[in-house]
């Protein structure tokens, strides 16, 4: 595979990561509010909010490494880092979409919302399989 083919992947999985981010932050945001306003009547929700909040960021923080990674020429983690990342804020979106009405209001075109960073990650598995010519 040519090298210009390659640097335009891995550019495509770059813009494919960043917009995750943006995505995961928003949806992150949106939760948080959502049970900071649901905290005034119960404290329950006030620690569910901060769980929210660190498993976004954590979330958040992993796919920065991830797309980071991609840049560098370490696609195969790079790509890996941004499933798991997906994974995670796939699992917390079904939550909030399941057992709260948060996110029922998304659905079932809400999970369109965290597909970049699955994708990006596909790409950046497909790079590290390319073989130079």
């Amino acid at each position: 595979m040519p090298a210009a083919t390659k640097k335009t992947l891995k550019l495509i999985g770059a813009l494919l990561g960043f917009i995750s981010i943006v995505n995961m932050l928003l949806l992150g945001v949106h939760i948080t509010n959502y049970l900071l306003l649901l905290a005034l009547f119960s404290e329950n929700y006030f620690l569910e909010s901060n769980i929210v909040k660190v498993v976004a960021g954590a979330s958040i923080v992993l796919m920065i490494i991830g797309l980071f990674l991609m840049l560098k020429d370490h696609s195969l983690s790079g790509g890996i880092a941004s499933i798991v990342s997906a994974a995670i804020m796939v699992s917390v979106y079904t939550y909030y979409s399941i057992y709260f009405p948060i996110l029922q209001e998304f659905n079932p075109v809400g999970y369109l919302l965290l597909l970049p960073a699955p994708l990006g990650g596909a790409i950046g598995i497909l790079v590290s399989r390319l073989k130079e010519r």
